[in-house]
């Protein structure tokens, strides 16, 4: 028998009839009650197949625990929490992952859209990147040309189809 709540807090804090309330004892024997309670209920109401053969074994034994089997089963339920908890914050963590992963995918798209990339073709620069803005957004890169000591990068304004050249040297 178990009647008292094991906890360092016990001897200052608790009475004798508080701990007895939180007591293992107390909380199995608790339950039994409800069970035999439900149990009863079920059988007079027809809901269930519980016999009053099986009621009468409920109570004959309803103090009867074995603290050892409530406690390997209450350990194995706090083993499972953890692990639920770990599966979740796996899924928490793939899910931020893939959110993430689009943000980035869309950032990227948002670069190509806004400098008009298309197929990766973008400049080589040999110095500092010096693109050129049109009217409205920055010029679309159309090729590059070698020069004796650089390049020149060929860019057109998508809105007035205006050509601009950049050099670069080496």
């Amino acid at each position: 028998m178990q009647n008292t709540y094991e906890s360092p807090l016990n001897s200052r804090y608790a009475s004798k009839e508080m701990q007895y309330i939180f007591s293992p004892d107390k909380k199995f024997s608790t339950w039994r009650k409800l069970w035999i309670a439900l149990a009863e209920t079920e059988y007079e109401l027809g809901l269930s197949s519980v016999t009053k053969e099986q009621i009468e074994e409920l109570k004959a034994h309803a103090d009867d625990i074995n603290f050892d089997v409530a406690k390997a089963r209450e350990k194995e339920k706090e083993r499972l929490a953890k692990e639920k908890a770990k599966q979740l914050e796996k899924e928490r963590i793939a899910k931020e992952q893939a959110k993430e992963k689009e943000r980035i995918a869309k950032g990227k798209q948002m670069i190509k859209d806004a400098f008009h990339v298309e197929d990766n073709k973008r400049p080589r620069w040999i110095q500092s990147c010096e693109w050129p803005m049109g009217v409205k957004s920055p010029m679309k890169y159309v090729g590059r040309r070698k020069i004796d000591d650089g390049a020149v990068f060929i860019f057109r304004d998508v809105d007035t189809a205006e050509i601009r050249e950049v050099e670069q040297f080496y």
